[in-house]
């Protein structure tokens, strides 16, 4: 359950492959692997380890490798795939071993974050507002693209870049969905849905050119009370939130992969490689070089 190289890094193996179905099929287990897929069209039910499920797309399920999928009675179905080894995110991580942090260094555990909607088994299906499943229909496209073209020597980067950008949408789509149940978790409860909104565009749009005068039109607040609830919703300002999200995905694009500094720089959302490395030396006291090497120094002694 690999994509190999073809061109460019010859016979080198990501382990991380995108199929197109019109059905569901048990592929996490007849290829002992995770997967996620992204229902575009169709209806019917599913049940997941004898709990059933109404597809009501566009969904997201992400299942183990032991997971039990049937379809109860589906039709017309229209489904994106994508399969994956833990590995892909960190050599160390196997099935067994992620299911217990105490196995791994403070550094290792941060890449836990990426996969705890598979480690966690409450949730296994979620459906998709509309800036969620453009997004994440976009990121599928990439990844495919990626897999299929191998442009150059750094398409396995690119692809676990993409990849990983996938997996951040799930963990935040996972956030909201339980913020929305806790009356207490943001603020009070009828402005909670506001600031999810809010968050869930940042969190969709994170990589791109985010404006504020674009989420007050969309949201339909003044900017005032737009910087007021959040603040007091997240404990920090927007700019703030945008900065820590994009510099945790450059973070984890130097670390695990060999892309160029400005590559990773705009992949994460910034446009200004000066203020990029004035940023990421604020929060982390040493440059993106620095920090990437000293990744490279533990992993060689790990």
């Amino acid at each position: 359950m690999f994509t190999e190289g073809k061109k460019y890094c010859k016979n080198y193996k990501l382990p991380l492959i995108f199929n197109e179905f019109n059905e569901i099929k048990n592929i996490n287990q007849q290829y002992n692997c995770f997967v996620i897929m992204l229902i575009e069209e169709g209806n019917g039910i599913i049940s997941i380890n004898s709990k059933e499920y109404m597809l009501l797309p566009p969904q997201i399920i992400w299942l183990r490798e032991k997971d039990i999928v049937i379809e109860v009675k589906t039709s017309n179905l229209k489904i994106k795939c994508i399969c994956f080894y833990p590995l892909i995110i960190n050599e160390k991580f196997n099935f067994e071993n992620i299911l217990d942090e105490e196995n791994f260094s403070d550094i290792d555990k941060l890449d836990l974050f990426f996969i705890a909607p598979f480690i966690n088994k409450n949730i296994k299906i979620s459906r998709l507002i509309s800036d969620y499943y453009i997004n994440m229909k976009n990121i599928f496209e990439k990844i495919h693209g990626i897999l299929c073209n191998q442009n150059d020597e750094y398409w396995p980067c690119r692809g676990r870049t993409a990849f990983i950008e996938l997996l951040f949408q799930i963990n935040t789509l996972i956030e909201n969905s339980e913020r929305t149940k806790d009356a207490n978790a943001l603020i009070q409860q009828e402005t909670s849905n506001e600031m999810i909104e809010v968050l869930s565009y940042i969190n969709s749009n994170f990589n791109s050119d985010i404006k504020i005068s674009d989420i007050t039109r969309k949201i339909g607040i003044n900017r005032t009370s737009l910087y007021n609830k959040f603040r007091e919703a997240t404990g920090m300002t927007i700019i703030g939130y945008l900065i820590s999200i994009r510099l945790q995905m450059a973070c984890f694009m130097l670390k695990g992969t060999k892309l160029p500094i400005s590559e990773v720089m705009y992949n994460s959302g910034f446009n200004n490689y000066t203020n990029f490395i004035k940023q990421f030396k604020k929060h982390f006291m040493i440059s993106p070089k620095e920090f990437r090497e000293r990744f490279q120094h533990n992993d060689m002694n790990s």
